[in-house]
C-alpha cells in the first residue's frame, strides 16, 4: 500500500468503486441456476460468493493492506444493501428466499474473513 496519504486515498476510493461494481454484478448473477435432470444447481450463487471473497482477498494481498480488502467489501455492501431493501414502488431485487440469505450471510462472512486474514510475510500494513 502506498505510504503517502495523497496516493492512499485515491487507491482506496478506486477499490471502493470496484467493490460497488462487483456488488452490482453479483446481485445480477446470484439468481442464475441450471437444472440437470431433476437437480437444480445454483451456480450463480457460488460464482457470486467466491467472486466477492476472491476479490476482497486479492485486493488485500496485492496491495499488502487489509484496508484494501475492506474497501472492496464495503463497496460490495452498498449496492447489496440497496437491492435488499424495499423500494418506494414495492419492488425488491433480492427477494425473501433462502438463496438470498445464503448469499448475504456467506458472502459477508467469507469477505470479512478474506479481508482480515493475516497477510504474507513482509507486507507493509
Amino acid at each position: 500500500m502506498p505510504s503517502s496519504p495523497a496516493v492512499r486515498l485515491p487507491v482506496l476510493a478506486a477499490l471502493f468503486v470496484c467493490g460497488v461494481v462487483l456488488g452490482l454484478v453479483a446481485v445480477g448473477v446470484v439468481a442464475l441456476e441450471s437444472t440437470i435432470r431433476s437437480v437444480t444447481l445454483p451456480w450463480g450463487l457460488a460464482l457470486a460468493v467466491l467472486g466477492v471473497a476472491c476479490s476482497v482477498r486479492g485486493a488485500a494481498w496485492l496491495l499488502g493492506s487489509r484496508r484494501a480488502g475492506m474497501a472492496v467489501l464495503l463497496g460490495w455492501f452498498v449496492p447489496t444493501f440497496a437491492f435488499s431493501a424495499v423500494n418506494p414502488g414495492g419492488d425488491v431485487v433480492l427477494t425473501d428466499e433462502p438463496r438470498t440469505y445464503v448469499y448475504l450471510l456467506t458472502t459477508f462472512a467469507l469477505g470479512l474473513a478474506a479481508a482480515t486474514w493475516p497477510l504474507p510475510e513482509g507486507a507493509a500494513e
